[in-house]
Protein backbone atom coordinates (compact mmCIF):
# COMPACT_ATOMS: atom_id res chain seq x y z
CA UNK A 1 0.00 0.00 0.00
CA UNK A 2 1.27 3.62 -1.29
CA UNK A 3 1.58 6.09 1.46
CA UNK A 4 -1.53 8.33 2.21
CA UNK A 5 -1.76 11.93 2.87
CA UNK A 6 -3.96 14.64 3.25
CA UNK A 7 -2.79 18.33 2.97
CA UNK A 8 -4.62 20.81 5.53
CA UNK A 9 -4.96 23.24 8.12
CA UNK A 10 -4.89 22.72 11.88
CA UNK A 11 -8.59 24.06 12.93
CA UNK A 12 -8.82 22.65 16.35
CA UNK A 13 -6.42 20.99 18.70
CA UNK A 14 -8.69 18.41 20.52
CA UNK A 15 -5.42 17.45 23.06
CA UNK A 16 -3.88 14.42 24.97
CA UNK A 17 -6.31 12.05 26.60
CA UNK A 18 -3.87 9.71 28.86
CA UNK A 19 -4.60 5.82 30.17
CA UNK A 20 -3.39 2.93 31.25
CA UNK A 21 -4.64 -0.70 29.67
CA UNK A 22 -6.05 -3.62 30.60
CA UNK A 23 -1.71 -4.84 30.64
CA UNK A 24 -0.81 -2.15 33.03
CA UNK A 25 0.95 -0.08 30.42
CA UNK A 26 0.32 3.78 30.15
CA UNK A 27 -1.05 5.45 26.89
CA UNK A 28 -1.57 8.97 25.22
CA UNK A 29 -3.21 9.86 22.10
CA UNK A 30 -3.51 13.59 20.77
CA UNK A 31 -6.32 14.41 18.39
CA UNK A 32 -6.08 17.15 15.97
CA UNK A 33 -8.81 18.30 13.26
CA UNK A 34 -7.66 19.85 10.27
CA UNK A 35 -9.89 21.32 7.01
CA UNK A 36 -8.42 20.50 3.66
CA UNK A 37 -8.37 23.45 1.12
CA UNK A 38 -10.55 23.26 -2.41
CA UNK A 39 -13.80 24.05 -3.06
CA UNK A 40 -15.80 21.68 -0.73
CA UNK A 41 -13.28 21.81 2.26
CA UNK A 42 -13.91 18.73 4.54
CA UNK A 43 -12.82 18.43 8.06
CA UNK A 44 -11.08 15.29 9.12
CA UNK A 45 -9.78 14.00 12.84
CA UNK A 46 -6.66 12.77 12.75
CA UNK A 47 -5.10 10.73 16.09
CA UNK A 48 -1.78 10.75 16.81
CA UNK A 49 -0.48 7.58 19.79
CA UNK A 50 3.07 7.39 18.67
CA UNK A 51 4.14 10.98 19.59
CA UNK A 52 0.76 12.35 21.22
CA UNK A 53 3.16 14.94 23.09
CA UNK A 54 4.62 16.77 20.08
CA UNK A 55 1.27 15.92 18.37
CA UNK A 56 -0.56 18.14 20.97
CA UNK A 57 2.19 21.02 20.54
CA UNK A 58 0.97 21.61 16.86
CA UNK A 59 -1.22 24.99 16.78
CA UNK A 60 -4.14 25.80 15.33
CA UNK A 61 -3.46 27.97 11.92
CA UNK A 62 -0.64 25.44 11.05
CA UNK A 63 -0.37 24.36 8.17
CA UNK A 64 0.93 20.45 6.93
CA UNK A 65 0.88 17.73 5.32
CA UNK A 66 -0.10 14.83 7.12
CA UNK A 67 0.70 10.70 6.60
CA UNK A 68 -2.63 8.93 7.33
CA UNK A 69 -3.66 5.20 8.27
CA UNK A 70 -7.12 4.91 7.99
CA UNK A 71 -8.31 1.39 9.78
CA UNK A 72 -11.78 0.29 10.22
CA UNK A 73 -13.09 -1.97 12.89
CA UNK A 74 -16.54 -3.57 13.17
CA UNK A 75 -17.97 -3.24 17.28
CA UNK A 76 -21.96 -4.64 17.92
CA UNK A 77 -22.70 -5.07 14.13
CA UNK A 78 -21.38 -1.35 13.71
CA UNK A 79 -18.47 -0.14 11.86
CA UNK A 80 -16.09 2.72 12.83
CA UNK A 81 -13.20 4.62 10.97
CA UNK A 82 -10.03 5.77 13.11
CA UNK A 83 -7.45 7.70 11.44
CA UNK A 84 -4.25 7.57 12.31
CA UNK A 85 -1.86 10.14 11.94
CA UNK A 86 2.21 8.86 11.83
CA UNK A 87 4.17 11.31 10.17
CA UNK A 88 3.57 15.02 9.92
CA UNK A 89 5.91 17.86 8.10
CA UNK A 90 4.73 21.57 9.06
CA UNK A 91 4.77 23.91 6.01
CA UNK A 92 3.58 27.19 8.20
CA UNK A 93 3.02 28.25 11.57
CA UNK A 94 0.32 30.65 12.53
CA UNK A 95 2.00 33.72 12.96
CA UNK A 96 1.50 35.38 16.81
CA UNK A 97 0.42 39.08 17.14
CA UNK A 98 3.03 41.17 16.64
CA UNK A 99 4.23 43.07 19.45
CA UNK A 100 6.71 45.63 20.14
CA UNK A 101 10.39 44.31 20.10
CA UNK A 102 12.66 45.51 22.63
CA UNK A 103 15.44 46.64 20.45
CA UNK A 104 12.56 49.63 19.74
CA UNK A 105 12.62 50.73 23.26
CA UNK A 106 11.33 54.60 22.67
CA UNK A 107 7.80 53.42 21.76
CA UNK A 108 7.61 51.89 25.41
CA UNK A 109 6.60 53.68 28.32
CA UNK A 110 9.15 54.86 30.83
CA UNK A 111 8.47 54.87 33.92
CA UNK A 112 9.08 57.32 36.94
CA UNK A 113 10.36 57.92 40.19
CA UNK A 114 6.52 58.25 41.32
CA UNK A 115 5.17 55.22 40.00
CA UNK A 116 4.53 52.42 42.83
CA UNK A 117 5.05 49.01 42.83
CA UNK A 118 1.32 48.86 42.52
CA UNK A 119 0.85 51.52 39.71
CA UNK A 120 -0.30 50.70 36.30
CA UNK A 121 1.78 52.14 33.40
CA UNK A 122 -1.52 52.90 31.75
Amino acid sequence: MSELTIKGKIVANIGVQKGTSKAGKDWAKASLVIETGGQYPKKVLLDNMRDAENFAKLAVGTEGVFYIEPESHEFNGKWFTNISCWKWEVSGQQQAPQTPQAAQPSEQPKQTETQGDNDLPF
